[in-house]
């Protein structure tokens, strides 16, 4: 979607593809892991040997479990990111925060720990929406080295369109979202925000974050 008088987006999508290719892959393995699982406990699966891989088949309905778990994630992203993750309003930006995790802004986790923990936690499956009004946002920006670049949008955030910033405590005073997350090039989101932030008289001209929470949400 664009701006009524102005060829800049003001919708940006995320990336379903990774989560697909997510969905494909950890939903085969548990499929296979379910199905080998029972049969390798019960002794209808045997090991070279012609013994019963028993403890084999313990191990891989546990594993199917945490595989399907994966898969239902994946599923999720893909049905949450039918719907803009970013959108640029009359009255701020609207960003939708998906299975963000409370380890995020804890540096040195391995990716994989990551992900064992918004399984277990269930933080995965949430879907958080933040606001950032006009009047509280101060600068976006775009940094980081190449395929791993971070889109920063610094100004109070709240969980809330119904706020008074005068008053409200903000959830956030910075906003950092990753490159993989978008469809679009970040450099091309911040020159959006960036241009629109700049211009109110087309800012007026915007649809309300009131009016279009009907819509997505």
């Amino acid at each position: 979607m664009h701006s009524p008088q102005s060829s800049l987006p003001t919708e940006f999508l995320g990336k379903q593809w990774i989560d697909v290719v997510k969905a494909i892959f950890f939903g085969g393995l548990g499929v296979a892991a379910l199905v080998m699982g029972p049969l390798c406990y019960l002794g209808l699966w045997k090991k070279v040997d012609g013994k019963a891989a028993t403890e084999a088949g313990l191990g891989l309905t546990l594993a199917s479990v945490f595989f399907l778990i994966l898969f239902a994630l994946a599923v999720s992203n893909i049905s949450a990111k039918r719907t803009p993750l970013l959108r640029i309003c009359r009255e701020g930006i609207v960003i939708r925060m998906i299975g963000a995790s409370s380890l995020d802004k804890t540096p040195f986790i391995p990716a994989f720990a990551r992900l064992v923990w918004l399984v277990l936690s269930f933080e995965g499956f949430r879907d958080r929406t933040l606001y950032v009004p006009w009047n509280t946002f101060q600068e976006v920006k775009v940094t980081g080295p190449m395929m791993a670049r971070l889109l920063t949008i610094v100004g109070p955030t709240f969980l809330s369109s119904e706020i008074d910033t005068s008053w409200e405590p903000p959830f956030a005073n910075e906003t950092v979202l990753p490159e993989v997350t978008f469809v679009k090039p970040l450099q091309q989101i911040a020159d959006a925000v960036r241009q629109l932030h700049q211009s109110p008289q087309i800012r007026d001209t915007l649809p309300s974050w009131r009016i279009e929470e009907s819509n997505y949400f």
